[in-house]
């Protein structure tokens, strides 16, 4: 019998980290908007109504340009965790101002937060609670009936479903919230949304398929579709995109508990995943069938994007470059499972990466390592300064961090100092057998006092 050689693009490991031809790439001025924030969700708004976006992150407003910090909500704290998953804002009761919905695990509970609008200034915003539905990784706001009203749809780990906000004058809040389900299987650690399927409706995609929108989404079923199965951790939102400019919807997600940043090809119908360096009708019968059973996964070929960094929790679409193609911006989230997931107690990072439709390969960029910068669970690309380029919020447990955008052809200034990165710069210093310090960038030794410090540590010691 010949030799089947096999090729195994059910996972095609084939990472594309080329590096970046032709005009530079936007360099990033790191700011640390506030290094005592433990809130892991930020927007920005213009809250005070002075034409400036506002950032807006766990309890407290942030005004521009300086960023001085106002409270303006109370915001439980549950088991060490504040009870603030998710930051959307939307204007919930239709007054004109942005209000925040918060979506959250530990309490399993959806509130929305009143903006009292700017004569109010100094007043705690009230809390209203939507549901508790169970617990909910974060949530995202979507159109989900195509009415061009943004819906609520929550990532919960022990439900499906989605909530609509309509007017009612009758209610003490002047809203109604309808919850509308979804097929139960989406339950789990991760969801997204987009037209898979092309007919113009949208879809719902979870980490073991996708259910497709029916033509009213409010009243009629749900069809799910197992035709795929991503990782039971999958960061949020998993997006869906046509990454190689083929005409069909891509998937794009990471591992928000363990390594790694992947996309999965949507190949045309009745294609495999699995290629064969000889005709199938040469190979064994028995043996076509268990490779087909173990490492086919259909019409879909998985690749990697980036597996160096772990608890890519948060995954965001935005143009940083200005070429006119959105980008894939995320970050690692900080102590999601105090430090018992694979990576959790590596450096900190935010990276940004573009798709070379040529070489079918992502370039990655790093803005931020090394540092205290991350993202945890739910945050926005948005040109936060208004200078036309398009900036990164980073909030997590060990600070909220505001990453500048100095626009293309930057990286070539040297105006900015570099993140901070202790790793390049301190190999001369480093000694495997001390294990309760961490070198600085001048080779000096300092005591570990936190999981930041003992993660530089480790990386120093793996790279030497």
């Amino acid at each position: 019998m010949p030799v089947a050689r096999i090729g195994l693009l059910a996972m095609a490991f084939a990472i594309g980290m080329a590096r970046a031809t032709g005009a530079q790439p936007p360099a990033f001025r790191v700011h640390l908007v506030n290094p005592d924030s433990q809130f892991s969700s930020a927007t920005a708004f213009d809250v005070n109504q002075d034409g400036r976006l506002d950032i807006v992150c766990g309890a407290y407003w942030y005004a521009a340009p300086d960023w001085t910090p106002r409270r303006i909500r109370d915001i439980e704290q549950i088991r060490g965790r504040f009870d603030d998953y998710s930051n959307l804002a939307l204007d919930v009761d239709r007054d004109g101002d942005l209000d925040i919905i918060s979506v959250n695990y530990r309490s399993s509970s959806l509130y929305w937060s009143r903006n009292p609008g700017p004569t109010a200034a100094g007043r705690i915003w009230d809390k209203i609670v939507i549901d508790r539905p169970g617990h909910s990784e974060t949530g995202r706001l979507v159109d989900i009936d195509g009415d061009g009203m943004l819906d609520v749809l929550p990532n919960g780990t022990d439900f499906a479903a989605w909530y609509e906000v309509v007017p009612d004058a009758d209610a003490a809040t002047g809203v109604r919230w309808l919850r509308h389900p979804l097929p139960e299987v989406l339950a789990g650690h991760g969801i997204g949304y987009g037209d898979l399927n092309g007919d113009g409706r949208l879809d719902i995609i979870g980490p073991r398929g996708w259910a497709e929108g029916p033509e009213d989404p409010r009243r009629q079923r749900w069809v799910f579709h197992a035709d795929f199965r991503l990782a039971r951790d999958c960061g949020i939102p998993i997006l869906c995109r046509d990454v190689d400019g083929d005409g069909d919807q891509d998937l794009v997600w990471g591992r928000g508990h363990h390594l790694g940043l992947y996309w999965s090809e949507r190949l045309p119908a009745g294609a495999s995943s699995v290629s064969w360096e000889t005709t199938a009708e040469e190979l064994d019968p028995d043996l076509l069938e268990y490779v087909r059973r173990s490492i086919d996964t259909g019409p879909w070929r998985h690749h990697t994007i980036d597996a160096r960094w772990s608890n890519a929790h948060t995954l965001m679409q935005a143009d940083i470059d200005g070429d006119g193609t959105e980008d894939l911006v995320a970050g690692k989230r900080y102590q999601g499972h105090g430090g018992r997931d694979p990576g959790e107690n590596d450096p900190l990072s935010v990276w940004w990466y573009g798709f070379d439709a040529q070489t079918r390969t992502w370039r990655d960029h790093c803005i931020s390592s090394g540092g205290t910068c991350g993202i945890d669970v739910d945050s926005t690309c948005v040109d936060l300064d208004g200078d036309g380029d398009i900036d990164v919020l980073a909030p997590a447990i060990s600070g909220l961090h505001w990453l500048e955008n100095l626009g293309v052809g930057s990286a070539q200034i040297d105006r900015t100092p570099p993140p901070v990165d202790p790793l390049e710069r301190i190999l001369a210093h480093r000694d495997p057998y001390r294990l309760d310090v961490w070198f600085d960038p001048a080779g000096r030794p300092h005591g570990l006092e936190n999981w930041l410090q003992h993660g530089v540590r480790r990386q120093q010691i793996l790279r030497q």
